[in-house]
């Protein structure tokens, strides 16, 4: 009995653990960048559930809300080849198949998505 109570105690905490992580849906998945004829430039980013990784920068998701299947607001805590760290929370859209920063006053760009 008591070993039962445990193994489901513990399956439970996996569940509630496995559930919290955030997901970033399929669309915005992978290298982006804005030509796939370059590997890595200054331009390029990669999208993942648990990580953004851009240019001189990686950052851990630490929260995402989708507010749709093409658009999504993400919560990053990044850190800098120079050591610095600071967070962020930019919002993406994908329109005409581009990726699009939408925050307010952030610099404009758009990136198309590189299939490996």
């Amino acid at each position: 009995m008591k070993f039962t109570r445990y193994l489901w105690s513990s399956l439970l905490l996996v569940s509630i653990s496995t559930a919290a992580k955030p997901v970033l849906p399929e669309a915005f998945q992978g290298r982006w960048n804005t030509t796939c004829q370059r590997v890595d430039d200054v331009d390029f980013m990669d999208m993942s559930d648990q990580v953004f990784s851009y240019w001189e920068e990686v950052c851990d998701v630490k929260a995402n809300e989708v507010t749709s299947p093409t658009e999504i607001s993400v919560h990053l805590h990044c850190r800098q080849n120079d050591g610095a760290e600071f967070e962020t929370k930019p919002r993406y859209k994908i329109v005409n198949k581009q990726l699009v920063i939408t925050n307010a006053n952030a610099p404009s760009f758009s990136r198309i998505r590189c299939h490996e």
